[in-house]
């Protein structure tokens, strides 16, 4: 595994394959089947893996365009943001943890809205709608909060 990671590097690690594995192993419980396929860690790590890349395009093609014509986060623009990091360059680290909480909110949300569905289909009601709910905005809140601070940053390393 230690070898697939270095292969991968530690940005698709935290934004891609983590988030991928979490969507695909709380998905398999709640559907109650197997979705990976058994004892082959190649093939299991390619499917958390791809899971996870489509998590970040929706974080990146549809949430964040939300957030932003909601007002929830406003950003820099991208000319001072790489004047900054060429100043700071642990504004680039804050910036990979603010995308790692927006795929998040995407694993979450999909998962609250395949939970709706299921509840739909079978008339109940489940912890597991509040849960995910609760934990998409936790990790909005956090996003919000990572996207303030790369402003500050951004502002103060480029007076």
């Amino acid at each position: 595994m230690e070898k697939i990671i270095e292969k991968i590097g530690v940005y698709h690690f935290i934004n891609y394959l983590l988030p991928g594995t979490v969507f695909i192993t709380i998905l398999s419980n709640i559907l109650d089947t197997k979705i990976i396929v058994d004892g082959n860690i190649f093939v299991a790590t390619i499917e958390f893996y791809f899971a996870g890349l489509l998590a970040s395009r929706i974080s990146s093609v549809v949430i964040k365009p939300i957030f932003e014509k909601i007002k929830m986060v406003k950003f820099v623009p991208y000319e001072e943001y790489i004047e900054a990091i060429k100043k700071d360059s642990k504004i680039e680290l804050l910036q990979q943890e603010g995308n790692q909480f927006r795929v998040y909110i995407a694993v979450f949300l999909i998962l609250f809205f395949v939970e709706v569905y299921r509840c739909i289909l079978l008339k109940i009601f489940t912890w597991e709608l509040v849960l995910f709910l609760s934990l998409a905005c936790l990790f909005s809140i956090s996003y919000k909060k990572q996207v303030e601070l790369i402003t500050k940053r951004v502002k103060h390393s480029n007076i």
